[in-house]
């Protein structure tokens, strides 16, 4: 994950009009959803020293010596599926792939599916989950541009977020938004710690799951 200049977050009042407006939008959403949220149907199955997680929207394998955990309280990240000609917003799909005996040399997944009906550019979405981020209680800087990429074929934009911790410790984060045909849009958060950051050996593991990653 590279680390690019670090500043902080800035305030979502110095935000264009258009990604004000986005966030309005999607803090009704998330009002919405709290009253209307509904499980998915999941299916975990073993295949040697790999597992298999499934659902309606998903399938990725992962290691034996790491957890799935998919029932969260909704976060800044969960952007949810909002009509206005509806009252009830669509239950966002969020997991996180834990190790096991989780210590500060593993990282860590967190995956978030949401599914707008507003049609934006990719980067309108990126510039409002930074703006999110700002708005939460931690300490939180933006260590990278924004970057054009793509994930299984499919156009992406990824940037890196910081979170001091104390005793000298940051946690990473690097997000990456992907945006299928559909205009469904994932969030896929690789998680660590600064010392780590650059050894791709640990980081591995998170890797790999992601090859294995497929959308439906």
């Amino acid at each position: 994950m590279n680390n690019l200049m670090i500043k902080p977050i800035r305030n979502l009042g110095k935000q264009s009009l258009k990604i004000r407006l986005l966030f309005i939008f999607l803090m009704v959403a998330c009002i919405l959803f709290s009253c209307n949220s509904k499980q998915e149907t999941k299916k975990i199955s073993s295949e040697g020293k790999w597992n298999t997680y499934e659902n309606e929207y998903i399938s990725m394998k992962y290691p034996s010596d790491y957890t799935i955990e998919d029932n969260f309280e909704v976060g800044a990240d969960n952007l949810q599926s909002y009509t206005t000609d509806t009252t009830t917003a669509t239950a966002t799909n969020e997991i996180d792939i834990l190790p096991c005996n989780a210590t500060k040399d593993k990282p860590w997944l967190h995956i978030v599916l949401s599914r707008m009906k507003i049609h934006l550019p990719l980067r309108d979405f990126m510039q409002a989950s930074i703006a999110f981020k700002g708005m939460g209680n931690e300490e939180v800087y933006q260590s990278s541009d924004i970057d054009s990429t793509s994930f299984a074929g499919l156009p992406a934009l990824s940037v890196t977020f910081s979170y001091p911790q104390g005793f000298g410790d940051t946690l990473v984060q690097r997000q990456t938004i992907v945006q299928l045909p559909d205009y469904k849009l994932y969030y896929i958060n690789i998680n660590c710690y600064s010392g780590i950051v650059h050894n791709s050996q640990k980081l591995a593991p998170v890797f790999k799951m992601l090859e294995t990653l497929k959308f439906k």
